[in-house]
C-alpha cells in the first residue's frame, strides 16, 4: 500500500510522524466509539486499520517490522496465562513470570531516534 501510493518515495519527516500518530489516535476513537455502539462492522475496521497504520509507520521510519514483530512475538511466548495480580482478570490474560527477558529492539530503531527528537533527516 505504502509502494501504491509513493509514500515510499519521499521521506519521512518528524512532522509526518507526528501525523502517522494522529491517524492511530483517531482509529483509536473510531473503535471506542464503535464498542459503545455495539457495532462489529466499525469495530474490525478500526482494529484492522490501527495495524495497518502501525505497521505502515515502522516501515516508513526505516524499522524492519518484522523483525520487531517477532521479537515481542517471541517475548509474549514465555509469558504466563492467568490473572495478573492487581489487574482484574479471568484468566484471560498474560503476566510476565520471574526473570522475564523483554523483547529488545536494539540496533532495530531505524530513524525514530531523530524524528522523535523532532529532527528531520
Amino acid at each position: 500500500m505504502l509502494s501504491h501510493y509513493n509514500f515510499k518515495t519521499e521521506q519521512i519527516t518528524s512532522e509526518r510522524l507526528e501525523f502517522r500518530f494522529k491517524l492511530l489516535e483517531e482509529e483509536f476513537t473510531e473503535l471506542q466509539v464503535a464498542r459503545q455502539n455495539a457495532d462489529a462492522e466499525e469495530t474490525v475496521d478500526a482494529l484492522v486499520d490501527i495495524v495497518v497504520i502501525a505497521l505502515g509507520t515502522l516501515e516508513l521510519a526505516g524499522v524492519d517490522a518484522t523483525r520487531a514483530w517477532n521479537e515481542v512475538h517471541r517475548a509474549n511466548m514465555t509469558k504466563i496465562r492467568g490473572a495478573k495480580p492487581g489487574r482484574e482478570s479471568d484468566g484471560w490474560d498474560l503476566y510476565k513470570p520471574l526473570n522475564w527477558v523483554a523483547p529488545s529492539h536494539e540496533d532495530n530503531h531505524g530513524k525514530l531516534p531523530k524524528l522523535l527528537k523532532g529532527k528531520n533527516l
